[in-house]
């Protein structure tokens, strides 16, 4: 050490009380890390781990359950685990933003196969050896629950294990046997016929060109096709007016205006930014982690696959009855899961990474061969495929848009003032959480009306609703840790720019069905009344407040910003540069280009609000606080500002379209728990009354909330 910034380096003896005895000190010498010697009887010999020429390692996972990585997960949602390897970038290359994908992956990813879980959540397997290696946990229709972010290693015959999924290193697994210790390793079981780098143009595009290049061929909406038993909506037009088009998506056309503003990218041209048009369009449909997100532990199904758009349309032929066949679902299901990768090889990336591939690939393999016993050529991939014959859908056994009126619905519709004189005078009730948090209610009627599938629904029985969705304060009444967590941004995070959900007045999200259903039970015995989350249909009743339009306000194209925080030019706000202040503070990008701008919106509003905030903007919009969106508000006090920033539906309800999805009680046919209203992520078309979309009830997803009802009389 150095007692001083002028004192020679030295050795010293320090006391309990800080003295300082110097030992040892010598001019022009830095003396560091002594170590004292002495006699000592020599250590038990450790048996070598490894089998010299062996090629392969071998697993065991105790269970897949212990741990956070799947905290909450049900016992018996793991089936498999895809195992995948890296290839990393030699120097020169690099994985830079607009390399191998629009937002990341870092490196070139490699499927080697699936093996079984079983059913005590254990697993033992075998992997090529000297490889770095990934595992993702895959539920019944094999999409990842869960992300490994790192990789692990195993040395030729060595054994690896691991307690759990993402458990504390200190974490000591169970002595008891397990199933997968009873048996020999599994081998991997191939998905393919050759292992290959996963390549957008190699998996994903055959699936583009057989179910979707017919109509998505960049001619305008106007210009479909016309297929028997087929009809096409006028949300369709409405995209095409408000900047969403149909997208395109083509293979054989390839951008060349790539560029961005976000920190540390490819710089495009030579260096990256080559993709096909299908690629850039149908990324845009798939919320990911990016490349470089959250340091945290990701929430279980975080990025689940069917908390994209793109798969939400496709499931249960949602999408104009096309139905992909189960290989299809696993290629796009295996992308998502990968973070959306383009490129399969450093060689296609662009032609800057090419020339460095092929100056150092030689080498490369040789080494790799030489001391890891690996001759694999990580730059083969296979000729492209031939291009399939489009595949039209089949008639739709009913047709999608068009309501039909339901003449036996009696007093329905009805006008806003007759919403508010069927309500009763007495229309409101306040309930007391405790430390001066409220639960408002409103009074619901009993009534019938149309759903937006033309069904006649009665709701028998008034009931009191929740005016506002369910916020971070009231939940944190019943769980005092609950965290809505951070929401990732586009580019670099490094685990602190990411964007906060979290602030007491705004609603709580990443809450699973099950959490939402604690909270009515808990809300029920603290104060006698009978709280649930509402059915599908009274939800819908209470929404549209007497309205048969898609919203309560209006009809899809009306202005909805006065009423409703939906997917609007505020999501522009994704697009901010992480790269200031060397990546410790963050600033939004002016007027992104559109491959740094890339969630679909409807372009022709401006309701104001980014997520679910609610800070105050100037009067062209600009948020007042920071760019980060920390908890200081330019006013000085803390916290949210308590007032609503849109009108309230004739029954006083706040939110019901748009800012976030709201649980439900109701299951559809697969079992599947319905939520309602859609959120501040989606275009206008996902949040009229009738939008619903299903998840699994453990599932605690970026933008689903819930509100309560209460079935009991005012006290």
């Amino acid at each position: 050490m150095k007692p001083g910034p002028d004192a020679l380096w030295g050795v010293y003896l320090v006391d309990i009380f800080d003295n300082l005895t110097l030992l040892y000190q010598e001019e022009g010498c830095a003396i560091l890390d002594p170590i004292p010697l002495t006699v000592r009887e020599r250590p038990q010999w450790l048996a070598d781990k490894t089998v010299p020429g062996e090629k392969n390692a071998t697993v065991f996972l105790a269970d897949v359950y212990a741990g956070h990585g799947l905290q909450d997960i049900p016992r018996h949602t793991v089936k498999q685990l895809r195992i995948g390897a890296y290839y990393f970038s030699t120097d020169g290359t690099g994985g830079l933003l607009g390399s191998i994908g629009a937002d990341g992956p870092w490196d070139i990813k490699r499927v080697l196969g699936n093996v079984p879980v079983e059913d005590d959540g254990s697993a033992s397997f075998t992997i090529p050896a000297n490889t770095p290696i990934f595992m993702q946990p895959l539920d019944d229709e094999g999409k990842a629950v869960q992300l490994m972010r790192s990789w692990m290693v195993g040395m030729p015959g060595e054994v690896v294990s691991c307690v759990g999924c993402h458990e504390n290193q200190n974490t000591v697994g169970s002595l008891g046997q397990t199933k997968a210790s009873l048996r020999p390793p599994t081998p991997i079981e191939m998905n393919s016929k050759a292992v290959r780098g996963f390549s957008f143009p190699h998996q994903v595009q055959p699936v583009l060109d057989r179910y979707c290049v017919g109509c998505h061929n960049g001619s305008p909406a106007a210009e479909l096709p016309k297929i028997d038993g087929i009809t096409y909506p006028t949300d369709i037009l409405c995209d095409q007016d408000n900047g969403e088009g149909l997208v395109d998506l083509r293979g054989d056309q390839t951008i060349t205006d790539w560029k961005s503003k976000h920190g540390g990218n490819c710089g495009g041209g030579a260096r990256g930014g080559n993709f096909p048009v299908s690629y850039v369009a149908l990324e845009r449909y798939v919320r990911r982690n990016g490349i470089e997100g959250p340091l945290q532990m990701l929430s279980p199904a975080e990025f689940h696959a069917d908390t994209t758009e793109l798969v939400q349309m496709l499931r249960e032929r949602r999408h104009y009855n096309v139905q992909l066949d189960a290989n299809s679902w696993q290629q796009l299901i295996t992308w998502i899961d990968l973070n959306a990768p383009c490129h399969g090889t450093w060689s296609a990336v662009g032609e800057q990474p090419a020339q460095r591939v092929k100056q150092l690939n030689g080498r490369r393999i040789e080494l790799a061969q030489r001391y890891a016993s690996i001759s694999t050529d990580y730059e083969e991939q296979d000729p492209l495929p031939n291009k399939l014959s489009f595949q039209p859908p089949s008639a739709m056994p009913s047709k999608q848009g068009e309501r039909i009126r339901n003449p036996s619905a009696t007093d329905w519709p009805f006008s806003a003032d007759k919403a508010v004189t069927k309500q009763s005078d007495d229309a409101t009730w306040s309930i007391d959480l405790g430390s001066g948090i409220e639960l408002g209610l409103v009074r619901i009627p009993a009534g019938e009306y149309v759903n937006a599938a033309g069904e006649l629904k009665i709701v028998d029985q008034p009931f009191w609703m929740a005016q506002f969705e369910t916020t971070n304060e009231q939940m944190r009444c019943f769980e005092a840790e609950f965290n809505s967590r951070r929401e990732d941004r586009y580019g670099y995070q490094f685990g602190r720019l990411c964007y906060n959900m979290n602030g007491d007045e705004m609603a709580a999200v990443r809450v699973d069905w099950n959490q939402a259903n604690a909270f009515c039970q808990w809300l029920s015995e603290q104060t006698g009344q009978t709280f649930s989350l509402p059915s599908e249909d009274q939800w819908e009743w209470a929404c549209r407040a007497g309205s048969e339009r898609d919203f309560w306000f209006g009809n899809l194209g009306d202005d909805f910003t006065p009423y409703a925080n939906l997917g609007d030019v505020r999501l522009s706000e994704f697009a901010a540069n992480t790269n200031t202040g060397y990546y410790t503070t963050t600033a939004l990008i002016p007027n992104p280009g559109k491959y740094d701008d890339r969630v679909p919106r409807d372009r022709k509003w401006d309701d104001k609000i980014f997520l679910t905030q609610r800070f105050p903007r100037d009067e062209t919009g600009v948020m007042l606080s920071t760019p980060m969106y920390q908890a200081a508000r330019p006013d000085g006090e803390q916290g949210m500002p308590q007032a609503s920033s849109f009108t309230p539906n004739p029954w006083g309800l706040y939110d019901t379209h748009g800012n976030v999805w709201e649980w439900t009680s109701s299951r559809n046919e697969a079992e599947r728990v319905l939520a309602c209203g859609g959120s501040f992520y989606d275009r206008p078309k996902r949040c009229s009354a009738g939008s619903r979309v299903d998840y699994k009830p453990y599932m605690k997803v970026f933008n689903v909330g819930f509100r309560v009802i209460c079935s009991s009389e005012k006290q």
